[in-house]
């Protein structure tokens, strides 16, 4: 027996995932800052601390932040407007992520994962990546802003 709605379930959860993958692959979430973009803002290594990241941030330096830890536990807090580019999946996410903002990539651990990412884009012609050199730990120490929700509507 066939189910009579099927087809057009099918359809609709089809559109839903395009939908939703569009919107993940679209371009990179800023910090809202008004700031013209500024190539020597972290200076040449590639770790940065983040109090000196909150401190770009809070002076409304445009910043991409990309959370490099799986989707889970960007759901469960991350800073507020990061792109979820979980370190496995990096690859699949470099066409959909600005080239002309920095791009912080940060992780619990507090650094390992968001290297992997950074070694991703850095490989792939990307220029202004930096790494918070002690994580989302480190971002909460100092004082940064935390939000929650899955990447499609994350709160924060």
């Amino acid at each position: 027996m066939k189910f009579p709605g099927f087809r057009a379930i099918v359809t609709l959860i089809v559109a839903m995932a395009v939908a939703v993958l569009g919107a993940a692959c679209s371009g990179g979430e800023t910090n809202g800052g008004d700031a013209d973009f500024n190539p020597d803002l972290f200076g040449a290594d590639p770790m940065v601390p983040a109090a000196d990241v909150l401190a770009a941030y809070e002076a409304g330096e445009d910043i991409v932040f990309v959370d490099a830890r799986p989707e889970l536990d960007y759901e469960f807090g991350h800073i507020p407007g990061a792109r979820s580019v979980p370190y496995f999946e990096a690859e699949s996410h470099v066409d959909g992520l600005p080239r002309d903002r920095w791009l912080v990539t940060y992780c619990e651990c507090p650094h390992a994962e968001a290297q992997q990412v950074a070694d991703v884009l850095t490989a792939n012609g990307f220029e202004h990546v930096k790494i918070i050199s002690d994580g989302l730990p480190g971002w909460r120490e100092a004082g940064g802003p935390e939000g929650a929700g899955t990447p499609e509507g994350a709160e924060g």
